[in-house]
């Protein structure tokens, strides 16, 4: 299925691929699609290879491009709305990811995405809080690194705080808040941009970000081959993705695009990678989300065991800002915390079992085997959690 995929990819994107001779699970092509969040491009490719598909399973792909479109335009829109009000009220603003990378797939509708993102000065909060009252959005939550606003089901903002978490302690170090990269967008006093360079390692770092902490899927390996021909200067991006510690992952990620699109030769490393792209949805499994943590904890603990009794305790006590997302009434009462860890006890003990056989499931991946692999796999592409408390 992955070559059949890539194949269709390539159809989508620059309307040439292989013949498509093999049996397709037509059902099993769809759902891996949306899990992925790439249906609409798989569509394209569909139509683009001019290959038989079931009216049933072409009407799926259909309606799933029409909603893309829709949803597409009304990001687009409202992205600029903010844009244009924050210029307005004086608000340093720069537009990041999913809303720019539209603009380099052939159809803006190919690139899905779920959020509008967009820097911001936090010390410009308040403003920017009665702006977006204004604009008709509702506040949702403040994490570590974001403000998420929504205006109905199908429209979030995130504003970033900055570019990269700050508990992504060996990017953050590079970022800071990311303002230091920043350029003024020529004719705008408060608009600003990435060049070229700077928004390609950006993406790129984002991406490593994903594949480290659970995965990644395959919109997001793809966005980064598109992005590469508006690279001008290649040597200032190897230089500064060696400051980054992500020059080897970066040259194994372009050989395996390169696997993918330029037929060349497969090897143990792209293999690896290719599989770890397609294991899960457009943001990688539960499980690799779950060693992940704990191989972060053990990096700053020094001790497995130490991690996984820190990633017990996080299981059964999350953050405040993992709680406001889903009890909102702390943003106004957080003194209510422990009454809500109890409240969510006993909600998952009595209501929600399968949760807490999904916990258990979760528990039981906690051990020193799978984390020291999923460490050794890490390590194979080029990728590691450089640093420490």
């Amino acid at each position: 299925m992955n070559k059949i995929i890539i194949n269709l990819i390539s159809f989508a994107l620059f309307d040439c691929g292989d013949e498509i001779t093999q049996d397709i699970d037509w059902a099993e092509l769809y759902s891996f699609s949306k899990k992925q969040q790439i249906s609409v491009l798989i569509y394209f490719g569909l139509l683009n290879s001019k290959i038989f598909v079931p009216q049933k399973i072409l009407d799926k792909f259909q309606n799933d491009a029409f909603i893309s479109i829709a949803t597409s335009c009304n990001q687009i829109f409202e992205a600029e709305r903010i844009s244009a009000a924050f210029e307005k009220n004086h608000i340093d603003h720069m537009l990041l990811k999913g809303t720019l990378l539209k603009e380099i797939y052939p159809k803006p509708e190919m690139r899905q995405m779920g959020d509008v993102d967009i820097l911001i000065r936090t010390k410009q909060t308040e403003t920017i809080t009665q702006v977006m009252d204004k604009l008709g959005f509702v506040y949702k939550y403040d994490s570590n690194h974001e403000i998420v606003w929504s205006k109905s089901d199908t429209l979030s903002i995130e504003l970033h705080k900055m570019l990269i978490p700050s508990y992504n302690k060996d990017f953050y170090a590079y970022y800071g808040d990311g303002w230091n990269h920043a350029k003024k967008i020529s004719g705008k006093a408060h608009g600003y941009q990435l060049s070229a360079e700077d928004n390609y390692i950006f993406i790129f770092t984002h991406f490593a970000k994903h594949y480290r902490d659970a995965g990644v899927g395959l919109k997001h390996i793809i966005d980064l081959y598109l992005l590469k021909k508006y690279i001008g200067n290649i040597e200032y991006v190897e230089n500064e993705l060696k400051k980054l510690q992500l020059f080897d992952f970066h040259r194994n990620v372009q050989n395996t695009l390169q696997v993918w699109f330029e037929k060349k030769e497969a090897d143990k490393i792209t293999d690896t990678i290719t599989n770890r792209i397609f294991a899960g949805g457009a943001y990688g499994t539960s499980e690799a989300r779950v060693l992940s943590s704990a191989l972060k904890n053990t990096k700053t603990t020094g001790s497995v065991k130490n991690a996984i009794l820190k990633k017990i305790i996080i299981m059964l006590f999350p953050s405040s800002s993992v709680m406001k997302k889903k009890y909102p009434i702390l943003n106004n009462l957080p003194f209510l915390l422990p009454f809500l860890w109890i409240w969510r006890w006993g909600t998952a003990l009595f209501l929600r079992q399968e949760n807490v056989k999904i916990q258990a499931t979760v528990a039981k991946t906690l051990n020193k085997q799978k984390i020291d692999m999923y460490h050794s796999e890490l390590n194979l592409v080029g990728l590691d959690f450089n640093f420490k408390e």
